[in-house]
């Protein structure tokens, strides 16, 4: 039997990282290029705590550069901030078992006899936007597939901030 992605899911420590769409998406914009980090404040309407076990009302988020430096107090003054009304904020998620260069259409016909290595990595680079969209902020990407390196060069682009995803290890 074959798992789905969704099926894979690990959750990570939330005073450690949160994710979301609006959060991920937000850190690595603002992380980006920036020589002096910036501080932003995130505020929503509740948050997950799946350590407590409970949702806390009207968190704060304190990011400096694209680091969480603390949950809850006030804005240090300087600081940009988002309200993001009515949502909530859930932990990043951790995909431990994943393939970023397998497509679904991949499982009836391999992709070694239909498709080139560069457009694979194009395709890896699209799942794994994708994944951070979803609200993961780490994965484990364990085989390239027959695409030689790609998953390492992804995993390079993500690190130099060229293309906005999950933290990714590769197994290559």
């Amino acid at each position: 039997m074959r798992l789905r992605i969704a099926d894979c899911r690990l959750q990570i420590d939330w005073r450690l990282k949160i994710g979301g769409v609006a959060v991920a998406l937000l850190v690595a914009t603002l992380a980006g290029g920036a020589q002096t980090p910036r501080t932003v404040v995130v505020r929503a309407a509740r948050m997950l705590d799946p350590v407590a076990g409970r949702i806390v009302a009207n968190p704060t988020v304190v990011i400096v550069g694209d680091r969480i430096q603390s949950l809850g107090g006030s804005a240090p003054a300087g600081a940009a901030t988002i309200d993001l009304g009515d949502l909530t904020l859930v932990p990043g998620l951790v995909d431990a078992h994943t393939h970023n260069l397998l497509q679904p259409e991949d499982e009836v016909t391999p992709p070694v006899f239909t498709k080139s290595q560069a457009y694979r990595a194009i395709e890896g680079v699209a799942a794994a936007k994708k994944n951070l969209e979803a609200g993961f902020t780490t994965m484990r990407d364990l085989d390239s597939e027959g695409a030689g390196f790609a998953d390492v060069a992804l995993r390079d682009a993500i690190n130099k901030g060229v293309v906005p995803a999950p933290r990714l290890f590769v197994a290559t």
